[in-house]
C-alpha cells in the first residue's frame, strides 16, 4: 500500500546499475521475509517444538541444506516464506508449501501458550527490524523531512481549485470533515472519497481566515482520483554553497533550511528562485533554520553574467517527501506507518470508500517495483520503504484469517479458552480454502499491477520533467528529491 515514491533519479541506467539495484532489492526484501520467519523459528526452538523446514520463498527449492534435522532452503517463488512446524500446523499449509505427501508423525502435545508465543514471534521480528530502520533514518544526516506539512505550494490558475479561491500558502486542515496532518493524509482521503468523480470538501486555513470549498476529483493515470491543480509546498534545504557567492558571504551553510526571504514565507524552491530573481543587488533579510533554531542573515542576490540569472549561489538538498519519509523521529515514523495501514483497512470495510481503496492496494509486483524505484531515489529512501513494509506485514499477518499468523493465533486462543482442540481436518480444510482464496487474490492483483507499471513509469517521468532543472550548471535549480 503506497501513495507514490517520488521522482528520485532519472529512469536511465547502465547494466551495472541494474545489477546493483537488483542485489539491493533482493537483499532488502529478503531481509523482511527472513526476520519474520526467523522469529517463528527461534520461538519454536526455544519452546521445544519440532521444526522441519525453514524456507525463504515458496515452491521448489533453488538451494537447500539439512542441518540438525531442519531443512533450510531458498525457493523459487519469492512472495514470502514459511517455517514448517508440525506441532503448530501439521498439514494445513500443503497448498502453499507444496508438501510431498509425507505422513503426519506422532509428536508431543504443545500447550496453547507456546502456540501463541510462536504465532506472535514472526510479527515481533518485523516490528524489531522496523524500529532499527527507523533509528537508522533518524541518525542519518542526509535525511531531511517535512513533518506535518499540508501547506499548498502552488495552484494552477486554470484549475477549479484556483477558481474556488484556493491560493499558495493556504493550509489544508481537513478533508470531508476528517483532520489531516500530512500531505499523504490529504491524498489518501481524496482517493477514498473520490470514486466516480464525486466532490471533496476541503477545509483550509489562510491569511484571510478559514474557508471551506467543494472540489471535484479527476482520475489520474494510475486509476485513482485526485484534485487537479494543487501541489504541496516543500522546504528549501541548502545542499551546497558556492565559493564566493552571496550565500557564502551571508553565512549560509549546508543543511540550513530557508524559511523566509525578504519577509515572505518560502513555499518551495521554485518560489525562492522567483523571490531571488526579483531582488537583484538588494540586501534583504532571510530567516533560516539551523539545527532546529531560527537564525537571521542578510543576503544580496547577485547577477551571474555567465548564466544570465540573478542568484544567491546554493544547490538545494534533496528533501524526502514520500509517504514513508515524512518524519525524522522514530516514534513518529512508526506511528505514521501504522496510521496509513489502519486507515486503509478501515476504508476497505467502509461503504463508499471500499471500491476506491481497493484500487489503491498494491500486490507483489507493485511492492517490488516501488522498492526498486525507492532504491533508484536513494538508499535511505529504500530503508524507509522497507520499514513501512515491515509494519505493513506485521499488521496484516495479525488479521484473524486462517493461513496467516492471526489465524493460528485464533486457533490457539480457542484451544486455550475452551480446553479443546479443533479437529485437524476442520483446520486443514479452512486453512486450505483461505490459502486458495489468498493465492487467487494475489494473482489477480499481480496481473492488475503489471498493466499499471507503464502508466506508473509515465507518471514518474512526468514529475521528473517538471522538477528537474533546465541547466545542471545552475546551482539555484538543482532538482529536489521529492
Amino acid at each position: 500500500m503506497g501513495q507514490g515514491i517520488g521522482p528520485g533519479r532519472r529512469l536511465v541506467f547502465t547494466v551495472f546499475d541494474i545489477i546493483r539495484d537488483l542485489i539491493l532489492l533482493v537483499a532488502l526484501f529478503g531481509l523482511t521475509i527472513f526476520v519474520h520467519e526467523l522469529g517463528h523459528f527461534l520461538a519454536a526452538i526455544w519452546s521445544g517444538m519440532v521444526v522441519d523446514v525453514f524456507s525463504i520463498g515458496f515452491g521448489p527449492a533453488i538451494w537447500q541444506k539439512k542441518i540438525k534435522g531442519v531443512v533450510f532452503k531458498v525457493s523459487w517463488i519469492p512472495l514470502g516464506g514459511y517455517v514448517a512446524i508440525p506441532q503448530l500446523d501439521p498439514s494445513a499449509m500443503e497448498a502453499v508449501q507444496g508438501k510431498d505427501g509425507e505422513k503426519i508423525r506422532d509428536l508431543p502435545e504443545v500447550s496453547a501458550g507456546k502456540k501463541i508465543f510462536v504465532s506472535l514471534a514472526g510479527v515481533t521480528g518485523n516490528v524489531i527490524l522496523a524500529v532499527l530502520l527507523a533509528w537508522i533514518i533518524y541518525w542519518s544526516p542526509s535525511v531531511i523531512t517535512e513533518e506535518g506539512n499540508t501547506t499548498i505550494g502552488s495552484v494552477e490558475e486554470a484549475s477549479d481549485a484556483y477558481a474556488a479561491g484556493i491560493r499558495a500558502g493556504d493550509r489544508i486542515v481537513a478533508v470531508n470533515g476528517e483532520a489531516v496532518k500530512t500531505w499523504t493524509d490529504y491524498i489518501m482521503l481524496c482517493v477514498f472519497a473520490g470514486e466516480g468523480g464525486s466532490k471533496v470538501t476541503l477545509e483550509l486555513d489562510s491569511e484571510t481566515g478559514k474557508k471551506t470549498v467543494d472540489l471535484p476529483t479527476m482520475e489520474t493515470d494510475l486509476g485513482v482520483h485526485a484534485i487537479e491543480g494543487l501541489e504541496k509546498s516543500s522546504i528549501c534545504a541548502v545542499g551546497d554553497v558556492m565559493a564566493g557567492s552571496a550565500a557564502e558571504e551571508s553565512g549560509l551553510q549546508p543543511r540550513d533550511i530557508i524559511r523566509e526571504f525578504d519577509g515572505q514565507k518560502v513555499l518551495n524552491s521554485i518560489h525562492l528562485i522567483g523571490l531571488v530573481s526579483e531582488r537583484r543587488e538588494q540586501t534583504v533579510e532571510a530567516v533560516i533554520e539551523r539545527d532546529g533554531n531560527p537564525v537571521t542573515v542578510q543576503i544580496t542576490p547577485k547577477y551571474n553574467e555567465e548564466l544570465d540569472r540573478v542568484m544567491i549561489g546554493i544547490a538545494f538538498a534533496p528533501v524526502q517527501g514520500v509517504s514513508w519519509m515524512q518524519y525524522k523521529r522514530p516514534a513518529a515514523q512508526l506511528k505514521n506507518d501504522l496510521w496509513q495501514i489502519v486507515r486503509m483497512l478501515k476504508a476497505l470495510t467502509t461503504r463508499g470508500e471500499a471500491k476506491a481503496a481497493a484500487k489503491g492496494i498494491g500486490g507483489p509486483t507493485f511492492i517490488l517495483f516501488s522498492l526498486w524505484m525507492a532504491i533508484r531515489a536513494s538508499f535511505m529512501n529504500a530503508i524507509g520503504l522497507i520499514r513501512f513494509i515491515n509494519i505493513n506485514l506485521a499488521v496484516l499477518n495479525l488479521l484473524p484469517i486462517p493461513v496467516l499468523d492471526g489465524g493460528h493465533l485464533v486457533f490457539a486462543l480457542w484451544e486455550g479458552i475452551t480446553r479443546r482442540k479443533l479437529h485437524p481436518k476442520f483446520v486443514n480444510t479452512v486453512v486450505n480454502v483461505f490459502a486458495t482464496i489468498l493465492i487467487c487474490l494475489i494473482l489477480f492483483i499481480t496481473v492488475r499491477d503489471f498493466f499499471k507499471i507503464p502508466k506508473f513509469i509515465k507518471a514518474v517521468r512526468g514529475v521528473q520533467e517538471e522538477v528537474e532543472a533546465p541547466s545542471s550548471e545552475d546551482p539555484d535549480e538543482q532538482p529536489e528529491d521529492q
